[in-house]
């Protein structure tokens, strides 16, 4: 498997300065299985992973006033699927992800 450094930003702010650092060699992971499979067969091409998990203001699921939904690149599928929002607008959505597990 090809080495990475890992990075764990807190801010929003601080996951953009992380990936500009390190340019075309960066990729933002929030659960990363896709990545970490590509990594793991020897296709990723890429040193550093910045995991936006664990910041808050990318966990979020929202309505604007014109009815679209919003869903932030850290928001888990259970958070998804279980959402009164995505069960109202979207039910199919929450059927598919329970599906998966």
């Amino acid at each position: 498997m090809r080495k990475f450094t890992y990075l764990t930003p807190k801010t929003l702010d601080e996951a953009i300065s992380m990936h500009v650092s390190h340019g075309e060699r960066a990729r933002y992971i929030a659960g990363g299985t896709d990545v970490l499979i590509k990594l793991h067969k020897g296709k990723g091409s890429f040193d550093h992973l910045v995991d936006i998990h664990d910041i808050p203001e990318l966990n979020f699921i929202e309505q604007n006033d014109n009815g679209d939904l919003a869903i932030g690149p850290a928001t888990c599928f259970t958070d998804v699927s279980e959402s009164p929002l995505i069960l109202k607008h979207v039910p199919v959505l929450s059927a598919a992800i329970r599906t998966r597990r």
